[in-house]
């Protein structure tokens, strides 16, 4: 699954995301931000417990917007839906959100549910260029 969707999404994903990408991380992200190869620091953002917090419908919904195949989007639902047994009353449960962190699917997941994010972001910061004093002054 993981390389199926990688094919599909991986050309539609902005240059500017780095995280969860082949031969991309946070030190391609500091270089293309920079462009200083001598860099001693950098403030890295991180969203507070991205996995745990998928919403499980909402990613059906991106993921039909690209995958048409009703068998592929059974089989998501079947790598999401996650079953654990309450250790004290033996109860299995269910959650409707959340992908398994450090399963192999759950990065691409993570980028293909953030990809929308990824794109407002961009917009804002091509607006916000355009606002920019000339660095020629």
């Amino acid at each position: 699954m993981a390389m199926a969707l990688e094919e599909i999404y991986e050309p539609k994903f902005l240059n500017s995301s780095h995280g969860f990408r082949p031969k991309r991380g946070t030190h391609s992200a500091l270089l293309s931000i920079t462009g200083w190869h001598g860099t001693k620091w950098f403030i890295e953002g991180d969203i507070s417990k991205c996995f745990g917090i998928l919403d499980h419908h909402i990613l059906e919904q991106l993921l039909k917007k690209e995958i048409f195949s009703k068998p592929f989007i059974e089989l998501y639902w079947k790598a999401v839906k996650s079953h654990y047994i309450n250790p004290i009353n033996k109860v299995e449960k269910f959650s409707s959100v959340g992908v398994l962190q450090g399963g192999v699917l759950s990065p691409m997941l993570s980028n293909i549910y953030l990809h929308g994010l990824d794109k407002l972001m961009q917009i804002n910061f091509e607006k916000s260029k355009k606002n920019w004093p000339n660095k020629q002054r």
